[in-house]
């Protein structure tokens, strides 16, 4: 992308999770320019878990089944300039979209934190009207994750 802008997203307090997949935080994508993710960032409370792994998914899903959620603020990374943007972004669904596609999935072992970040050449481009997002299932009890979404307009 000539003259990209980047900007991530945060789920800027923990998110409890369950058993039940959640998504944590999504980035909306406009209808008029399609996007690339290039990072993901995940982290939890593994003091809660004491055997298991987390599930976490990548998803993209039809914004006509995004479900219900929190608005939040979307961040400028690097420099100065032009901030106007075409997507908005997600968190903390109370009632869980429609998933269309697991793009990727890993599974994150209690007691350790993992950091994804995406290989350059091998970033995920989000269509126009589609909404990407970060799922998660816990193995036991309610622990609080957080998260982060990078990308490029």
């Amino acid at each position: 992308m000539a003259n990209n802008k980047q900007y991530n997203v945060n789920t800027t307090s923990a998110v409890a999770t369950s058993t039940t997949a959640k998504t944590i935080v999504a980035v909306v994508n406009g209808s008029t320019t399609d996007l690339t993710l290039i990072g993901v960032e995940f982290s939890a409370d593994f003091g809660t878990i004491t055997a298991g792994s987390y599930l976490v998914e990548l998803v993209s899903f039809n914004q006509a089944g995004a479900g219900t959620s929190t608005s939040e603020t979307v961040n400028k990374v690097g420099g100065t300039g032009n901030t106007s943007r075409v997507s908005s972004v997600q968190r903390n669904y109370s009632a869980e979209p429609t998933t269309g596609t697991v793009l990727n999935s890993w599974y994150i072992p209690a007691g350790g934190r993992e950091l994804q970040l995406l290989p350059l050449g091998r970033e995920y481009a989000i269509p126009a009207s589609i909404t990407l997002g970060l799922r998660v299932t816990a193995p036991s009890g309610t622990p609080n994750v957080r998260a982060t979404l990078t990308w490029e307009e």
